[in-house]
């Protein structure tokens, strides 16, 4: 389990706020171009802040905040997790790279990287074994299976970087006898 602390990044979910804003838009009434209006900005700023395609300035947020009457982190949706999500829906309505970033970080109580990386692109996947390295989180043996070799062999260079996240005693009986080939000569070139 990864617990939050120094230097964890936090990740915005672009499409999640801009649900969120549109929700209390039409809450209090607005269409989007009486609010462009309120804010001196257009509606197409309005329709990308609520498809997630652009977020509303500092000045922007805050002239939101008070029109309607909630903080920065209820606008940006700072205090919500995916804890309640299931695999199948785990991504409807929320940017993919943050719900990765989410997952990765096992702060989603019923999902598990492994559950998802088929679901993933390969962008996706280096962006989450990215992630896993940066946090130390460790390949084992449910996930080095659901790995490309070229994931495979990314993990096992970094052995010579001095930064190992697999778990080698649960993981060897998996490797191919190449993997295992490469993974002597990076402990061979160390001595």
């Amino acid at each position: 389990m990864v617990v939050p602390g120094k230097g964890e990044r936090k990740m915005l979910d672009m499409i999640g706020i801009g649900n969120n804003l549109a929700k209390m838009r039409m809450k209090t009434g607005l269409t989007q171009e009486q609010l462009a209006q309120t804010l001196y900005v257009s509606h197409q700023a309005v329709s990308k802040w609520e498809t997630g395609k652009a977020l509303p300035s500092i000045d922007n947020l805050l002239e939101l905040a008070r029109l309607f009457k909630a903080d920065l982190n209820e606008l940006l949706c700072l205090d919500k997790s995916l804890t309640d999500e299931s695999m199948e829906t785990i991504f409807s309505g929320h940017e993919r790279r943050w719900v990765i970033h989410e997952v990765v970080l096992e702060k989603v109580a019923k999902v598990h990287y492994p559950d998802i990386i088929h679901m993933l692109d390969l962008k996706e996947r280096e962006y989450a074994l990215h992630l896993m390295a940066e946090f130390k989180i460790m390949v084992d043996e449910i996930l080095w299976p659901r790995l490309s070799y070229a994931e495979r062999f990314w993990l096992i260079n970094r052995h010579k970087a001095k930064s190992p996240i697999i778990e080698l005693g649960k993981v060897m009986p998996l490797m191919s006898r190449a993997e295992i080939r490469k993974l002597k000569e990076e402990m061979y070139e160390d001595r």
